[in-house]
């Protein structure tokens, strides 16, 4: 298995759980890169289990190809010992190299994994030209392409084109329910740790506070919110680290909302949290899970939220629209103004968000299924 950094996210998630299923009937080499300065890595939760791990320490989300040369010298000495029938790859650069060297050691099987989409809202359209490019002949010698829904399976097709239809497997993300249960008293324990009280509405974004998540428009439509008195007893917490917080920070506090770093109190509107490892406790406390990407593959933090009980506001960007109910889990939109309209209706009505939370609740216990999902690998790992 080849991914990129093993941070908090989907893809390590998802990983972890294939990880965890397959462990003891395959032997397993994972390679992985390093973690930024301002990520929580999750590398020791891969250590519980017996498998091979490889830290690449110089596999950046760096564009300059010169380190990759280094990059691919060492993964082709690493094949060569390790000798796999099967690579998967996950996420972009692992997806380029791993299925490169792939196909010139004759592994039996390819398999990459689409976790998100970077040929939109990441580069200019030039360089996104130029990956399209390298994806459609990468996808020749790939012999299951995985996605995650049928929406980002459109998406695959719209730019690669059609002649890989038949390569394309839908093979939804899902978590275990048994560490996914709402819990009233871990949910007011946190929301103790942040100074929030119980009667107040809690709105949250978590994940990598990066340019792409678009944190600053939500940060935005909840300051003008702010000024209507039915908004007076909400806060929005921001959970994660990135290269963007600084200038989020700065621009809440330009907006005139009283912000604070890690714990606040009763009187303010934006509370910036650092990664938590523990994230039952935090959908256990929160209302709404807020998101204001401009693009997304299949946001795993909205399928944990459901889960988790949680009412969802969200862009519809992605596969977002696949993973909820629009209008019984969860409001989503598509502009800035029908973004504060439907942020608003959720404040002001705490019955609406009640609802959105018992749908979501049995929607996700329905739907997402992790027993399903490894079943579908467990037919693509037997060869």
């Amino acid at each position: 298995m080849f991914s990129n950094r093993l941070i908090i996210g989907g893809p390590s998630v998802h990983l972890l759980s294939l990880v965890e299923h397959f462990c003891n009937d395959h032997e397993i080499l994972l390679l992985y890169g390093a973690p930024l300065d301002d990520e929580l890595s999750m590398e020791q939760e891969f250590r519980k289990f017996d498998i091979q791990m490889y830290q690449i320490a110089n596999m950046k989300r760096s564009l300059n190809p010169i380190p990759d040369i280094f990059i691919m010298a060492e993964i082709k000495k690493l094949l060569k010992e390790f000798s796999p029938d099967i690579i998967h790859t996950h996420t972009y650069k692992p997806g380029i190299i791993g299925r490169y060297l792939a196909k010139r050691h004759n592994v039996k099987r390819i398999i990459h994994t689409y976790h998100g989409l970077i040929f939109d809202s990441y580069f200019s359209s030039a360089l996104s030209k130029v990956l399209v490019h390298i994806d459609t002949y990468l996808a020749k010698s790939t012999d299951v392409i995985i996605a995650l829904s049928e929406i980002q399976k459109q998406q695959i097709l719209d730019k690669i084109g059609n002649s890989i239809e038949n390569k394309i497997q839908i093979i939804p993300l899902s978590i275990s329910q048994d560490k996914f249960r709402y819990s009233k008293e871990d949910g007011l324990l946190f929301r103790n740790n942040i100074g929030v009280s119980e009667d107040r509405i809690l709105l949250a974004m978590v994940g990598r506070v990066a340019d792409v998540k678009n944190i600053a428009k939500t940060i935005d439509v909840f300051s003008e919110l702010k000024k209507d008195a039915n908004a007076s007893n909400s806060t929005l917490v921001i959970v994660g680290d990135g290269d963007q917080k600084n200038s989020l920070i700065a621009q809440a506090r330009a907006l005139s909302l009283k912000v604070d770093l890690e714990k606040g109190d009763e009187n303010s509107d934006i509370i910036f949290v650092s990664w938590q490892r523990e994230i039952q406790p935090l959908y256990s406390a929160i209302d709404i899970l807020v998101l204001s990407s401009k693009n997304e593959g299949t946001p795993l933090n909205i399928i944990e939220a459901q889960l988790m009980k949680t009412a969802i506001l969200a862009p519809r960007v992605g596969g977002i629209p696949d993973i909820v109910v629009e209008g019984k889990t969860a409001l989503l939109f598509d502009n800035r103004q029908e973004m504060f309209a439907k942020m608003y209706e959720l404040i002001s009505n705490r019955t609406l968000i009640d609802n959105l939370q018992q749908n979501a609740l049995k929607f996700a216990k329905e739907r997402f299924s992790i027993s399903k999902m490894l079943e579908s690998y467990n037919k693509l790992y037997n060869i």
